[in-house]
């Protein structure tokens, strides 16, 4: 359960639209809740990184404490970027489809990641949205579940299965994360999941020995995220130094479990095709020590919201052997894990 404290702390930073930032980390029922004050810049700082490779990432810094932000003098602020997006019918979404699988079989491209938006009327108040965090964090204990606002950013809440990577000092970790099916019914991997999921272990298996980094990984497994399933492989590697290990959070971003293969071809082939802007979604987020520690997470599962809007963003690995019809079906359940908890409210 979270602490009261901090609901109330998280209701009055959307209230007043004031930067902060809240997060559970996975497996763990400590909530962190920091605001922005006047202090000098806090020790631990939330990074917020794009999907786009060339922009700027963002930092969040956390002075203040929830008893103290709910104590402190603050002005309210109407000047909130917008959540309002382009989104794709479910028409030209399969149209899309079907020209991404036509690129990958002309050999262009063995694999691109294709999303998409869902915009509906945001009729949450500032508490329903802290209760919205309180229940990501309940339904979803293995997730990353995190909260923010800054006036770059705009608000954005979510729970996301994916580490990016995780480090203390010089020991880090990593996942290979890619392939979906639900839950239940029990099935079995099929052809497409496995390949689309090598893909992006290759990749950094390729990475991590480009850049001379021992590591031990894990067998593949079945991770679970909600009613979804995820094939999963896990990495254990050890770096130089801590620097070494921000240079390798820049050089894996984006993975092909977020983009595709080649890099440059889906990059160019995503932005140009797809109808939105995918902004943070695909981008990483996470809190970090500088010199000491990261926990930095693929920013999946996540909405972000105005005071009128609530876009959800989902996206898919496409192969040569997808399905426009089940690739649909994919993005939307992925979209309604988020959106069975605002719908619950």
């Amino acid at each position: 359960m979270i602490d009261g404290l901090i609901k109330q702390a998280i209701a009055k930073a959307v209230e007043y639209a004031h930067p902060f930032y809240a997060y559970r980390l996975p497996g763990s029922d400590n909530v962190i809740f920091r605001a922005e004050g006047n202090a000098a810049d806090a020790q631990e700082v939330f990074v917020v990184h794009p999907f786009a490779v060339d922009a700027p990432s963002r930092i969040i810094n956390g002075n203040m404490s929830a008893d103290e932000f709910i104590d402190a003098e603050i002005n309210i602020n109407n000047d909130i970027i917008t959540a309002s997006n382009s989104t794709a019918t479910k028409e030209e979404y399969i149209e899309i489809i079907n020209s991404t699988v036509a690129r990958i079989k002309s050999g262009a491209m063995q694999k691109a990641v294709i999303s998409n938006t869902k915009i509906i009327d945001n009729r949450l108040s500032s508490e329903q949205w802290a209760d919205a965090f309180a229940e990501l964090c309940i339904k979803y204990p293995n997730a990353f579940v995190s909260f923010f606002y800054s006036k770059s950013t705009g608000f954005w809440i979510g729970a996301t299965p994916e580490v990016l990577v995780n480090a203390t000092g010089t020991a880090f970790t990593t996942m290979a994360l890619a392939g979906t099916k639900l839950s239940n019914p029990p099935s079995e991997w099929g052809k497409k999941e496995i390949e689309e999921h090598r893909f992006v272990c290759t990749y950094i298996e390729n990475i991590l020995n480009e850049s001379n980094i021992k590591f031990e990984c894990t067998p593949v497994f079945t991770k679970n995220a909600g009613h979804i399933d995820h094939l999963c492989k896990q990495y254990t590697c050890k770096c130089r130094e801590f620097s070494g290990i921000k240079s390798l959070l820049e050089t894996l971003h984006p993975t092909p479990a977020l983009c595709g293969l080649p890099f440059s071809e889906s990059y160019n082939f995503i932005n140009f095709t797809e109808k939105h802007d995918r902004r943070l979604y695909c981008g990483y987020i996470g809190p970090m020590v500088d010199g000491f520690s990261m926990n930095i997470f693929v920013n999946l599962r996540c909405i972000q919201f105005d005071r009128k809007h609530i876009c959800l963003y989902a996206g898919g690995g496409i192969t040569c052997d997808s399905i426009p019809e089940n690739e649909w079906i994919e993005i939307e359940n992925k979209m309604n894990t988020t959106l069975k908890i605002i719908n619950k409210l």
